[in-house]
């Protein structure tokens, strides 16, 4: 009795699965049938791709509700979202930005003999994507691939800064402003003050802010539509006497390096 349970319990497991993938065959078939046919109504897509009409109304309607599908209330007839624009424009991004970066990562990395980040936005996180290590013999413990700190990063806070009231809003109500060192910003009426200080100058600090005697100064990077996608810095270690003198140092450096990948990137003033 056991064992038949046992089987009857993997046969609807196995159903339950095979149902999930027939779902999903019609839905890609839905995208990839829009694809190419532009715009379509309820009964020709059904048709179409022999889906019952219902169920290719409810697949549409949730597609729809993302974003990835968009209906002409007036002809009633779909085609594939804005949200596929997105999705393509940060999967080019993402390629592009590593490459054309790399040349001024490379100068800037020769130049101060510091360590370089490349940083970008990816969902609701500032992902490291690039990185140089110092020429001096400390190294960081960044890694590529890692998601970082909004709060106490230069990358972070250069990112967020230049990031819609809705978007800053979310991230706010999100993130836990931990304390790393004496000097993190942990409250946040002073880290919001401290955004728009760094969108007033345009470049952003991390004063030990993440951890002890390791300084950053970041630059943000500005994408075809104009908007803040991604920020390089340099991040070196220093005593109390000589921060400011090496923030000053590097501060033109960065930001026409910066500005330099945002016009390749597309960026227009």
């Amino acid at each position: 009795m056991k064992y038949c349970i046992l089987s009857f319990s993997i046969i609807q497991d196995f159903y339950k699965v095979d149902n999930q993938m027939k779902l999903l065959n019609k839905i890609f078939s839905i995208i990839e049938f829009l694809k190419v046919n532009s715009e379509m109504s309820l009964k020709e897509l059904s048709e179409a791709l022999d889906i019952n009409k219902s169920t290719a109304y409810r697949i549409l309607a949730q597609l729809g509700k993302h974003g990835y599908i968009d209906k002409n209330n007036e002809t009633k007839r779909y085609k594939l979202g804005i949200k596929f624009i997105e999705i393509a424009n940060h999967i080019i991004q993402d390629f592009k930005i590593i490459e054309i970066a790399a040349p001024y990562i490379d100068k800037i990395n020769s130049v101060t003999k510091e360590t370089i980040h490349l940083a970008q936005l990816v969902g609701d996180e500032v992902v490291y994507v690039d990185k140089r290590e110092s020429l001096n013999p400390i190294r960081l413990h960044s890694q590529i691939g890692k998601a970082t700190q909004w709060h106490c990063t230069g990358v972070g806070k250069v990112i967020l800064a230049f990031q819609s009231e809705d978007f800053l809003e979310k991230i706010l109500a999100s993130i836990n402003l931990r304390k790393f060192t004496e000097h993190t910003i942990t409250n946040r009426e002073q880290f919001i003050s401290e955004l728009e200080l760094i969108k007033k100058q345009g470049y952003a600090m991390d004063r030990e802010e993440y951890q002890e005697n390791v300084g950053c100064i970041a630059a943000p990077i500005l994408d075809s539509s104009n908007k803040v996608f991604a920020s390089i810095s340099v991040t070196f270690i220093f005593n109390i006497e000589n921060l400011d003198k090496q923030l000053k140092k590097y501060k033109d450096l960065i930001l026409e390096n910066s500005k330099l990948i945002s016009g390749k990137m597309g960026y227009t003033a």
